[in-house]
């Protein structure tokens, strides 16, 4: 098999990627919307995040999984708006009186799957979220890698990501501790047979009677 190199643009591979990963899983009679955010270091991959919740919300999803395993960061603490239930629903209403709903919000129950390689900006996300009780956290404790970093281009064409500043969330610095998760799951792939367990936990949670 022969491999042709193509040149590509690590972010859009990322959006196009997160876009791909988004889907219904049905389970107990429940419908429940996944999506992977691999990065989240873009306004491009926001909308696609916002237009992947906007086309869980037509589809009548009961409950929403953002996995934030892995990849790279880049989120914003504001992203937690999406967890705003206050925000007002718009509808269109066509002449026939079919409706069209815009709602970028989740309003249902949901978990953020992390793991050691959730690290950076998705790190202030999971410690919001649990903190105000937005969504539970099911996985593994985050890489604890949340200093603020400058990229410096080398002679030898490397790139060197240097941190150059500390950071600190609501007053707590998360660096080498990184936020536990509220359901602790762990998984090797290695030994997974092709199973996720963490995506399996957070999807009984989820479906539960009550859940």
């Amino acid at each position: 098999m022969q491999i042709a190199p193509r040149t590509s643009k690590p972010i859009a591979e990322l959006q196009q990627a997160t876009e791909d990963s988004w889907r219904l899983i049905e389970r107990r009679g429940r419908h429940v919307a996944y999506l992977r955010i691999w990065a989240w270091s873009s306004l491009e991959i926001q909308q696609t995040v916002l237009d992947s919740l906007a086309k869980s919300n037509s589809a009548a999803a009961d409950a929403f999984i953002l996995d934030l395993r892995d990849g790279w960061g880049g989120a914003s603490p504001s992203y937690l708006g999406l967890f705003s239930r206050d925000v007002p629903v718009l509808e269109a209403v066509d002449r026939e009186g079919k409706k069209e709903p815009f709602d970028f919000q989740i309003r249902k129950p949901a978990v953020l799957l992390i793991n050691g390689g959730s690290r950076s900006g998705k790190e202030p996300v999971a410690y919001g979220a649990k903190k105000h009780h937005l969504a539970r956290l099911v996985g593994e404790r985050t890489a604890g890698a949340v200093t603020f970093g400058q990229p410096i281009c080398l002679s030898d064409g490397s790139l060197l990501y240097l941190a150059v500043a500390d950071a600190r969330v609501d007053g707590e610095r998360l660096e080498g501790r990184g936020v536990s998760p509220d359901v602790e799951v762990p998984f090797d792939v290695r030994y997974a047979g092709g199973k996720d367990p963490q995506l399996e936990r957070a999807l009984e949670l989820l479906t539960a009677a009550g859940g």
